[in-house]
């Protein structure tokens, strides 16, 4: 049922497309530019990279009508460094063009809107639940705010993929797929706020070549290669809070949290949680932000392929943080991050110390 749903989106979107009255055709229009400049250390036992990498991106917004726009978020990383690993070449440096977003939205009416193509997965909000991945997929949103409350409540169909064009599929196999269904509420007013959150999911069909990189990152998997196969499916729950706190014209406090019970995976493997917290000071032509963090991700919460490579996805627990300058004036970001982890349980494929640093550059998003 949830398939047909899916495919029942899509057709609407084309039909709206194909028929749709081009008196709009000249809509108003927004395109922004971005780049950024990155060093990264990476290491373990198995493996060690070191790599610059140059990002430049656009993101545009064209409205074809008061109600039916579209979105594209895209840009090119070009890399060069040096790396040498034993099972997976994730930190490998590579030049690609790497997909954000791709998506047709239609506000039908307050408080519903339909959304389809490909959909960013940031907005789960939990890098041990999936974190940096764009999947193809259809939404229908609902959501209404009265004076300072929020609900929100959002279906939507996947089909997760990787991060580049490949699908990580070996031979032919079932199409994966991904069903969240995510309930929102809070309360915002003059930043400060509180909200929560809710979401359910269920994979199916995850295939075999996203198994086998996923045994590196924690997972557990039974066979090798092109036999390789998840031993427990992924059914189950991520939820949080995240509030935000004013503590005058020049500070603020940030904290939120996830957490993940994956109910089809065994009682001491299928539990994920993330924790931080940010203080910000505001000066004349500067801001200044602190984020201290804690995780800890179970072998078996998610599917470790989609989970973050900055933490060292499943099967680990650490600590991490960083510090941002914004400089408003000179136009450009400056942020280091640093993280550690080790290993929860045993694994032949990982070894126990994870460190990750990264140093970056970046120009916000600015109009042509």
């Amino acid at each position: 049922m949830q398939k047909y749903l899916n495919y029942s989106i899509l057709c609407i979107f084309s039909w709206f497309i194909l028929f749709h009255d081009f008196a709009y055709a000249k809509g108003k229009t927004q395109a922004l530019w971005t780049a950024s400049l990155s060093g990264t250390s990476a290491d373990d036992q198995f493996s060690s990279s070191k790599l610059v990498a140059l990002y430049a991106g656009i993101q545009v917004l064209h409205f074809l009508h008061p109600k039916f726009f579209a979105k594209f978020e895209a840009g090119a990383v070009l890399e060069a460094g040096s790396s040498s690993s034993l099972f997976t070449n994730e930190f490998e440096p590579n030049n690609r063009l790497s997909l954000r977003e791709a998506s047709l939205n239609w506000r039908v009416f307050q408080p519903l809107t339909v959304r389809a193509g490909a959909l960013p997965q940031s907005q789960h909000r939990s890098p041990l639940f999936i974190d940096g991945f764009s999947f193809p997929a259809s939404q229908i949103i609902l959501e209404t705010r009265k004076n300072y409350f929020l609900l929100h409540t959002n279906s939507q169909m996947a089909i997760p993929t990787s991060k580049s064009i490949s699908t990580k599929s070996v031979g032919k196999e079932k199409t994966p797929t991904l069903f969240t269904q995510k309930f929102l509420a809070g309360y915002s007013k003059n930043k400060t706020g509180l909200f929560l959150r809710a979401t359910y999911f269920q994979y199916k069909h995850l295939t075999k070549g996203t198994a086998q990189d996923s045994r590196y990152y924690g997972n557990s998997i039974s066979g090798i290669g092109a036999s390789s196969r998840f031993i427990y499916a992924y059914q189950g729950w991520e939820f949080g809070p995240e509030g935000s706190l004013n503590l005058g014209n020049q500070f603020q406090l940030k904290a939120g949290a996830s957490f993940i019970s994956n109910q089809k995976g065994p009682k001491g493997s299928n539990q994920g949680r993330y924790a931080f917290l940010e203080f910000s000071k505001a000066f004349n032509t500067t801001l200044l932000s602190i984020k201290a963090e804690h995780y800890r991700n179970e072998a078996d919460s998610t599917p470790a392929f989609y989970t973050s490579s900055e933490f060292g996805h499943n099967n680990r627990q650490g600590y991490g943080g960083s510090l941002k300058l914004e400089f408003k004036n000179m136009g450009f970001n400056l942020e280091l991050k640093a993280r550690s982890s080790d290993r929860i349980i045993q694994n032949p494929f990982q070894r126990d110390r994870f460190q990750f640093y990264q140093l970056g550059l970046e120009l916000p998003y600015a109009s042509f």
